[in-house]
């Protein structure tokens, strides 16, 4: 979209990110999202970073909570 939009002379000055990510996304799949906004050479805002640590999915009501509390393990997961 960004391509097409600088090609076609509509300006944008940047990419804004409202990012919720689980924490079984692995790490390389984030990198490459902001590595591929990057290279387009426009500013990068993340506007909104949440980390979900319990199990989830998009229904309403969705997911089941494992963790009440950020833990010391959590927080050193290979996952995060």
């Amino acid at each position: 979209m960004v391509k097409d939009f600088q090609k076609r002379g509509i300006p944008i000055d940047g990419i804004g990110f409202q990012m919720h990510i689980r924490m079984d996304i692995p790490n390389k799949t984030i990198k490459y999202t902001l590595k591929k906004a990057a290279e387009t050479g426009l500013q990068i805002h993340l506007s909104e970073v949440d980390l979900i640590f319990n199990k989830h999915d998009d229904n309403k009501g969705g997911g089941i909570e494992n963790y009440k509390m950020l833990t010391d393990e959590i927080k050193s997961s290979k996952k995060i």
